[in-house]
């Protein structure tokens, strides 16, 4: 219950500042055709409850989340035809990583800062939503605007979620990175909460 209430903001806030803010047709929201980040997911006391790696390379992408402190990591991959999760009876292909991120970085695109907040040394822009009575703060990097974190609550349920760029998936990683037939984590290196 605590993960769809947690998913269930997020995507709130992300299609209220889509229906603000549409995007343009010129597709400049579009995701890189190689990008990789993490999300991490805090309740109100802090404590990590959810770890995603996301990789995208063209119409290809792979997910991996962890609950900690559950050893098990799920994932989901799609290789441009065919989406498979490790989990038999999970709906694979909604795990698409790409439409959330797109409305969201949609989202910021076009909405007017507040404010420019400094954390941990760096500048980040400072937007704040109400979506049905909840109130979203999210900040975001000032030159390209993804997201660095995401606030909010809503049913009783407080969540934070911070946001990272990593490494873009590139000839280096493994060949099987987008294969259906590889269920097993091959981004466990970039689940850290560093």
């Amino acid at each position: 219950m605590r993960t769809f209430i947690i998913v269930l903001l997020l995507i709130a806030a992300s299609y209220w500042l889509y229906t603000k803010y549409p995007p343009h047709a010129n597709g400049g929201d579009e995701l890189p055709a190689q990008i990789a980040w993490r999300t991490i997911t805090h309740d109100q006391r802090g404590v990590v409850t959810f770890i995603e790696v996301d990789a995208v390379s063209g119409n290809c992408w792979r997910m991996e989340v962890q609950s900690p402190p559950k050893p098990k990591t799920l994932v989901a991959v799609f290789d441009g035809n065919t989406a498979a999760a490790s989990v038999p009876q999970a709906p694979a292909a909604s795990f698409d990583p790409r439409p959330t991120m797109r409305q969201l970085l949609s989202s910021i695109r076009r909405a007017t800062p507040e404010a420019t907040e400094q954390i941990g040394g760096h500048p980040y822009l400072r937007f704040t939503q109400t979506f049905k009575g909840i109130s979203v703060q999210i900040w975001a990097d000032p030159q390209t605007r993804f997201p660095y974190r995401l606030r909010g609550g809503a049913l009783g349920q407080f969540t934070d979620i911070t946001y990272t760029i990593l490494p873009a998936p590139s000839d280096r990683d493994r060949t099987d990175l987008f294969s259906v037939q590889s269920l097993t984590p091959h981004l466990s290196r970039f689940a850290t909460t560093q």
